[in-house]
């Protein structure tokens, strides 16, 4: 999607500190490996940009890994992703294992995310790192409101004002993803907007604001994709979108607890029958994957009817095949129209998402010898194996995807 940088932003770089000596010295000796990376599939994944300084509310909100025993927690520690150290070492590990795409999640101008991600935007621009993209992850849930609840009325008064803003602030910058000439915006759960018949309006309401800030038009990718396609009609919301992807994979397969082959074989009919649906209107596709699934530590367990999804295959198989044969498949669904690939997620802990390197936490009282896996406690694990995985996900992305 765009060509190996010159020696001179190399040199750059190296300045001012945005890369490691050793990555460069890799890159730099093999920059056929990196043009055949840029020039097939764009490999992307959702990056939450929400930790900060106090890794995203940790005294009012956890995380699964942070509750195991022993605990595992992400190799840079509780973060502070406006840490420059610690944009460069998120960057470092998806340029060495094939990811060129993040994108981030938005919440509202001024929110952290718009801070941290604008943060990201002047690193990028400050290494002159051409070849790694940003694009936006429209989050409708804190956007678009029910205002009473349960009153039907969705108040969409902030969609055109946040458009502008996001065109006016993003869409101009170097490292922002592009398709067709047009700015990327990834829309979350266009597929719920549709029901309540608003998602027309919200659309529209979105190119307004970014005409007004001089964007003639938007690529906009709906998280539509979702469980079985229909068939034999037409789909409004493709008419209005210029891609579909589905973010919930866990939610597509129907929550399994292992998924097995099964699941995983059914999920990938599912994909390739949104694929034809979506091509045939005109609208390119987005596979996606994900490593697992677990969200128990954030909710009331008593309202959860379902449980976690392994990141195993089945008990047997060994940590990391769910996600393998996942990604195997989203490979062969690729629309080259699109050529864009997604992963859910980078850095999603609340849910247990991430592919980002883990490590286990070993304390003082511990000798060194403690086993990477556990299933406990088992109210938030039921009975599941985790493992302190290291780079695994990161290396079976590189596997699979070059």
């Amino acid at each position: 999607h765009s060509s190996t940088p010159s020696l001179s932003s190399t040199q750059c770089m190296r300045s001012n500190g945005c890369i490691s000596e050793e990555l460069y010295s890799t890159m730099n000796a093999s920059n056929d490996a990196l043009k055949t990376c840029s020039s097939s599939v764009l490999v992307g994944a959702y990056y939450y940009p929400w930790y900060y300084n106090d890794f995203h509310h940790c005294e009012k909100s956890s995380h699964l890994r942070a509750q195991l025993s022993p605990k595992q927690e992400p190799v840079l520690g509780r973060y502070n992703d406006r840490d420059r150290t610690t944009i460069r070492q998120h960057l470092q590990w998806c340029l060495q294992y094939n990811i060129h795409l993040w994108v981030t999640s938005w919440w509202g101008p001024g929110k952290r995310e718009d801070v941290t991600t604008s943060a990201i935007f002047e690193y990028l621009e400050s290494c002159h790192l051409a070849h790694f993209q940003l694009a936006l992850f429209y989050e409708t849930k804190g956007r678009i409101k029910e205002r009473p609840k349960k009153s039907g009325n969705y108040d969409t008064s902030s969609v055109k004002q946040d458009l502008h803003y996001i065109a006016d602030t993003y869409f101009g910058r170097p490292n922002y993803l592009r398709i067709d000439g047009k700015p990327v915006l990834f829309v979350y759960l266009t597929r719920t907007l549709a029901k309540k018949g608003i998602l027309q309006d919200v659309v529209a309401l979105m190119r307004e604001g970014a005409q007004q800030a001089g964007f003639n038009d938007v690529y906009i990718v709906g998280d539509h994709a979702f469980g079985k396609a229909p068939k034999d009609q037409c789909v409004p919301a493709l008419d209005v979108l210029q891609a579909v992807t589905n973010y919930d994979v866990f939610g597509s397969m129907k929550r399994p607890f292992y998924a097995g082959n099964e699941s995983v074989n059914a999920f990938r009919q599912q994909q390739e029958e949104w694929k034809d649906v979506a091509n045939n209107q005109g609208c390119g596709f987005i596979p996606s994957v994900t490593p697992g699934f677990n969200n128990l530590v954030n909710k009331n367990l008593i309202e959860i009817s379902y449980g976690p999804m392994s990141r195993r295959l089945t008990e047997k198989d060994k940590e990391g095949s769910l996600f393998g044969a996942l990604l195997q498949n989203a490979m062969s669904l690729v629309d080259p129209n699109v050529n864009i690939l997604m992963i859910t997620s980078f850095n999603e802990y609340h849910e247990d998402s991430q592919i980002e390197p883990v490590k286990l936490a070993i304390d003082d009282e511990h000798d060194g010898s403690v086993c990477k896996t556990t299933r406990e406690p088992q109210r938030f694990t039921r009975g599941l194996e985790y493992e302190a995985y290291g780079t695994t996900y990161l290396e079976l992305v590189k596997q699979y995807t070059t």
